[in-house]
């Protein structure tokens, strides 16, 4: 019973290290994306023009109100060439993450007297911490090339879209009166009185952002 155990287990491995050897394993990174994430992706060939593969992603942030967390897309591309993994694709994806920001909600409290007339506007802030998961999907077109004569070193050079559910936008109302009888009409949001373009977004340049170009290097084993 042993050695038909041991029997079977050699032929398995003998025929993965087979299947392994015939298979190409393309391991890729996208070193554009540093400035606030670490990607990486995986592609293998089971068709001579289509692959299956993913991508992971871990989001450090670029700055305080970034978001942090990791996602996981797995894709399929449709290659025009007949060389596994080289020349112009299609490639569809479908994956889920999730995220955490710490952020700054704005508060907008204007001020009645007991009469109901406008006495003034304050403004400030508070800190909140946001914790959520994503989920998505998106398509692209792309070229991949070899750098080299062994077509080891492969470049590829893509443009996609793609679409994430975003968190819902937190946005807190209420009013109460004050012990000289004055009344505090209270708005807290997450959208900032005065927006800056340095200000991290969803859908411009965040983990959902809809326009999603990339340009990676990999090699082949």
């Amino acid at each position: 019973m042993k050695r038909s155990i041991l029997s079977f287990s050699l032929i398995f491995v003998l025929i993965l290290s087979a299947v392994s050897q015939e298979r190409q394993h393309i391991i890729k990174i996208f070193p554009a994306g540093f400035i606030n994430k670490f990607k990486i992706s995986y592609e293998n060939p089971f068709h001579e023009d289509i692959t299956w593969g993913g991508l992971f992603s871990f989001y450090y942030g670029g700055s305080n109100n970034d978001f942090k967390g990791i996602k996981t897309e797995p894709a399929i591309r449709f290659y025009t060439g007949k060389t596994p993994g080289l020349g112009l694709y299609l490639q569809l994806k479908a994956g889920g993450g999730y995220f955490f920001q710490d952020q700054i909600i704005y508060i907008d409290e204007r001020i009645y007297n007991p009469s109901g007339e406008y006495i003034r506007l304050k403004m400030y802030e508070r800190e909140r911490e946001l914790n959520f998961a994503t989920y998505g999907g998106g398509l692209a077109i792309g070229v991949q090339f070899a750098l080299d004569n062994k077509k080891n070193f492969l470049m590829n050079i893509e443009l996609g879209v793609q679409c994430y559910k975003k968190y819902k936008e937190y946005r807190n109302e209420y009013t109460y009166t004050d012990e000289d009888g004055c009344i505090h009409k209270v708005t807290e949001t997450e959208n900032s009185p005065f927006p800056t373009m340095l200000e991290s977004d969803w859908y411009l340049v965040g983990p959902g952002a809809i326009l999603n170009p990339s340009l990676s290097f990999g090699y082949r084993f």
